[in-house]
């Protein structure tokens, strides 16, 4: 099993590094874990919704580089 973790800032009331997503493979599930201080958020994703969620991303970082806007 391979565990990948994302570090960000969080809500302001936290340190920079103590918010985190974790992502795990299980069986045919992408799990997402969030965790910011000592709370923790988790969701279970399908493959199919997994790969409409990295698309999603991709979409919205590209439009971060183009500096679009929020729509």
């Amino acid at each position: 099993m391979v565990k990948i973790f994302f570090y960000g800032k969080g809500t302001s009331s936290y340190k920079e590094d103590s918010s985190f997503i974790q992502c795990v493979r299980e069986s045919d599930d992408v799990v997402l874990s969030i965790t910011e201080g000592d709370r923790n958020l988790f969701i279970s994703l399908d493959k199919s919704t997994a790969i409409r969620l990295a698309k999603k991303l991709r979409t919205e970082i590209n439009k971060i580089q183009e500096g679009g806007q929020n729509v």
